[in-house]
């Protein structure tokens, strides 16, 4: 059947005016949006602002164990970060040299060559820019190897400057611990508040307003006028979708404005909500009552997060998260906040508008046979 868009116009003005008589659901918007506003205008707090700076670790690296090594291990003091460890304990780089790792503003003591009088190599690495970082340690390191060999004991010694570069970053975090909040930035709490502009506007309200509609019987009766169910559908469809991308666009537009001249991030804001809509359809036209719609909304969103959770644990909910499209949705906007337009990125939009036309298609079908009744 066609579509007629005066009747579609007609019933587009209704949904507006029952979200004008509905202002939780306007003020859960405007919250959203001033959270958006308060990120975009305040400056972050240090991460380690009242921390103070953390000591320099010397870390005594040797290729061969010996008594010596055993003295240096058993007299390290406790008022200095002293680690003595096999070479094969530390990290090392992918590149052609195969360099050891240590993390920075910290310094080394590598112990290359055999223990013995006659033949011992000592190289002393430094990560920042002098080497002053080594003094205490060598004052506690000579003490000890003149103990133990005797004042005639002659080593081949050079000192290396280190230079941290961002290619060796990724194996450094291995020898730190990063707190979660260091991964925290803009463009993820962006995409977090985004999400759940789409949540709220194409799933949660979509399903409030569907079930009162028939609840009440209103449904039914504009069923029998002159709209037909497409018609019906279409316009709660749009109405929605013009909701969702302009509240959503509108808190870009605040955080990253940039983000907006992506054509990637268009294209999933447009497929998250018809996605999302598909879902409150469905479930429309399974409950009853607008109680148990609303709580059917709330457990696939809570199972959604307990899936997404048990993913990283357990194989089997890895494909249950690979056959839903929130988890391409979260990913593509991420890299879209970024500024991000990599070819690489087609195949999960792909992937995404395959799943978001199967729900589509699945609640245009519920929608006919009893979503209306």
């Amino acid at each position: 059947m066609q579509l007629r868009w005066n009747t579609i116009e007609v019933l587009l003005g209704r949904e507006f005016l029952r979200l004008k008589k509905n202002p939780s659901a306007v003020m859960l918007l405007g919250l959203l949006t001033t959270i958006a506003l308060l990120l975009a205008t305040s400056r972050p707090l240090a991460a380690n602002a009242n921390k103070p700076p953390r000591a320099p670790t010397c870390w005594v690296v040797y290729w061969e164990s010996s008594e010596w090594i055993e003295t240096l291990k058993a007299g390290v003091p406790s008022y200095l970060s002293i680690h003595v460890l096999h070479q094969s304990k530390i990290p090392r780089a992918t590149s052609a040299d195969s360099s050891t790792l240590y993390p920075p503003s910290d310094c080394a003591i590598e112990i290359l060559a055999s223990q013995s009088a006659n033949n011992v190599s000592i190289r002393y690495k430094h990560t920042t820019p002098k080497a002053d970082v080594l003094q205490p340690f060598l004052q506690w390191f000579w003490p000890l190897t003149t103990e133990y060999f005797g004042e005639d004991i002659r080593f081949e010694q050079e000192t290396v400057a280190v230079k941290v570069e961002p290619t060796r970053q990724q194996a450094i975090d291995k020898l730190k611990s990063t707190s979660v909040l260091d991964l925290v930035n803009i463009e993820l709490i962006g995409t977090m508040i985004v999400l759940m502009v789409i949540f709220f506007t194409c799933c949660h309200f979509l399903v409030s307003f569907g079930s009162q509609d028939r609840e009440r019987g209103t449904l039914t009766a504009l069923a029998m006028t002159p709209a037909s169910t497409a018609e019906l559908l279409a316009a709660r469809f749009l109405f929605h979708a013009i909701l969702s991308i302009g509240v959503s666009a509108g808190i870009i537009a605040i955080l990253r404005p940039a983000a907006l001249a992506q054509p990637m991030l268009w294209g999933v804001l447009i497929l998250a909500s018809v996605g999302l809509m598909s879902v409150g359809t469905i479930i429309t036209a399974f409950a009853k009552t607008q109680s148990s719609a609303s709580l059917m909304a709330l457990c696939y969103m809570l199972c959604g997060g307990v899936i997404f959770y048990l993913a990283t644990k357990f194989s089997a909910f890895t494909l249950i998260k690979a056959a839903s499209f929130e988890h391409y949705c979260f990913v593509l906007m991420y890299q879209s906040m970024r500024g991000s337009s990599s070819p690489l990125l087609i195949p999960s939009f792909v992937t995404m508008a395959i799943i978001v036309a199967f729900w589509t298609y699945f609640a245009i079908q519920l929608f006919h046979r009893r979503g209306w009744r």
